[in-house]
């Protein structure tokens, strides 16, 4: 606190300027009221202390310029003579009533408001101090700014332009809530108060300012919100709680927004986990830790699970929230890396596995044509054609995974796309198998490649056909869930083994003796092809996989 003293008697201005560094104020003294202005030119002070008789400009004109040209927001006067004209002129300028020397040190600190235990302020605030039509009233508070009106119209006016950290109201008109309001209305971050108490005004500056900042820290983090394009949660609140979700996660989990607000966190989190990932990341997060990353398992709308990679960010030390990001491809980056690669290797395997299954197709013709078809000799050549045939669909499999996919969109009804895989697999399957369709809208209509997403349905639907055996049940079904279509190949067999339930889409990957391991990962790559999504959800009995198209597919490139 900087504190101007004027006064010709240097021996009181230095006892004065001592209590004041013992305070940690700093006090600067001038001798007469020339050096006085002359310090304040170019300065500023948080109070000014003014002896009234000074040489050469008096105290009163040194007050009345310092108040002109707002040295100092605190502005007190001293003297030991009670004159009724220096009352009269610190009236109008809105000077309390000056120190009569000898005054108490006690009372000058007081004053100062830098007396023990006395409220003061961290920083320099402006407040708007609406006075009574008779005047007089003063803030009594070092370290602010104060302007005052005399009507309330012009108050209004004034918070409506002006950010000002607190308004005080000292008029006994009716219309005070009225005018209270008024102005929250114009701010809602302005503390308005009826008292010019100094404790009650450092506590109306205090909250006016960590409104703003809260009001400044949520505006940030809609502009953070607005700005990302990856799926993202906004967690605060005890017990922690979902604040806000954005588009992105929204279309992601197929809730609402007004579902999500204020919903807690088990809302997405796996009901059946031991240690819930959003609720324990979070948890950490609150705990001090920066930054956390892991994997966790999101329940979607409908109760379907999804594994993804979770960030967690604590917003600010000041601000108790955690930003949840969530990447459900997490995968996709090296998975289509693979293809790179995979596709530059099985076009050179391609060249040379033909000639030779060619080569080795038409000797094996002209063996056959040579021995009795039940002979030892017919069955050892039936046994090699076998296996020169598989290793031709093997090629096919493979040719058909490393070629690019460039899906023909159009749009289609979902249910001729499930009937149709359906009656392709009823064709092939036993009696004792049935196939149904589970579709209950049917003028729900995707774009999608419905030729490329048909053979996928069918290539799930075999697999479901070959694990159930003799008999069983394969559900084809298909709904709108947000911002995707979501389609469920279910079966009631006997489901994937646990430890290949991660594996199932890699490449060359199988739990069958005749499986060439590319059918789930030719699936994975048409759906992926869409923007889409194809996972094993993790229900029982039986295996249910599940693919999320969007409704608006996102894809590098489009043909009629």
């Amino acid at each position: 606190m900087r504190v101007l003293i004027a006064d010709d008697n240097v021996d009181l201005a230095e006892a004065l300027a001592t209590v004041l560094r013992s305070r940690g104020a700093i006090p600067v003294v001038a001798a007469d009221g020339d050096v006085a202005l002359q310090i304040a030119r170019g300065s500023s002070f948080d109070a000014a202390v003014v002896d009234l008789l000074l040489p050469g400009t008096s105290g009163v004109d040194v007050l009345a310029k310092l108040s002109d040209d707002e040295v100092a927001p605190l502005l007190l006067a001293m003297t030991g003579y009670d004159r009724a004209h220096d009352r009269a002129k610190l009236h109008e300028l809105g000077i309390r009533a000056p120190l009569r020397k000898p005054f108490p040190i006690p009372e000058f600190l007081e004053a100062l408001g830098l007396a023990e235990g006395h409220a003061t302020l961290p920083q320099r605030a402006r407040i708007a101090l609406l006075v009574p039509p008779e005047g007089g009233a003063q803030i009594r508070l070092a370290g602010c700014t104060v302007d005052r009106f005399a009507e309330a119209e012009l108050l209004r006016e004034a918070v409506a332009d002006h950010p000002y950290d607190a308004a005080v109201v000292l008029t006994t008109d009716a219309g005070v809530p009225e005018l209270t309001e008024d102005l929250k209305a114009l701010d809602r971050d302005l503390a308005v108060v009826t008292d010019a108490t100094p404790g009650l005004l450092v506590g109306a500056v205090e909250r006016t300012r960590e409104r703003r900042e809260s009001t400044r820290s949520h505006s940030l983090l809609n502009a953070m919100f607005l700005q990302c394009s990856e799926p993202t949660l906004l967690i605060a609140g005890e017990p922690p709680a979902i604040e806000r979700a954005n588009r992105e996660l929204i279309a992601l989990v197929g809730l609402q927004s007004a579902e999500l607000q204020g919903a807690p966190l088990h809302t997405l989190d796996d009901p059946d986990s031991e240690s819930p990932g959003l609720v324990s990341g979070v948890a950490e997060v609150f705990a001090g830790t920066s930054e956390v990353r892991r994997k966790v398992c999101i329940r979607l709308r409908g109760g379907d699970l999804r594994e993804m990679k979770a960030r967690f960010v604590r917003i600010a030390d000041d601000h108790p929230a955690v930003a949840v990001t969530l990447d459900p491809y997490d995968d996709r980056a090296g998975h289509e890396q693979a293809l790179r690669t995979l596709g530059a290797t099985a076009a050179g395997v391609a060249h040379e596995m033909r000639n030779a299954l060619s080569g080795i197709g038409s000797s094996l013709g002209i063996l056959r044509s040579r021995v009795e078809a039940e002979s030892r000799e017919g069955e050892v050549l039936n046994l090699v054609v076998e296996r020169v045939d598989r290793a031709a669909e093997v090629m096919s499999d493979l040719l058909a995974y490393a070629r690019p996919t460039n899906p023909r969109l159009k749009v289609a009804p979902l249910r001729m796309v499930l009937e149709g895989a359906a009656d392709q697999v009823r064709a092939q399957a036993p009696d004792g198998v049935t196939i149904v369709v589970e579709q209950d809208d049917p003028t729900l209509r995707v774009r999608m490649d419905p030729v490329a997403i048909q053979l996928a349905l069918v290539n799930l639907g075999l697999n479901a056909v070959q694990a159930l055996g003799q008999s069983g049940r394969v559900v084809f079904g298909g709904r709108l869930d947000g911002a995707y279509v979501v389609i469920r190949v279910s079966d009631n067999g006997p489901g994937v083994p646990p430890a290949a339930a991660n594996k199932i889409f890699e490449p060359f990957f199988t739990t069958r003796a005749r499986g060439s391991g590319l059918g789930l990962a030719n699936v994975r790559k048409v759906v992926e092809a869409h923007g889409g999504r194809v996972e094993l959800a993790p229900r029982e009995p039986g295996a249910h996989f599940v693919l999320r198209l969007p409704i608006r597919p996102r894809i590098q490139e489009e043909r009629p």
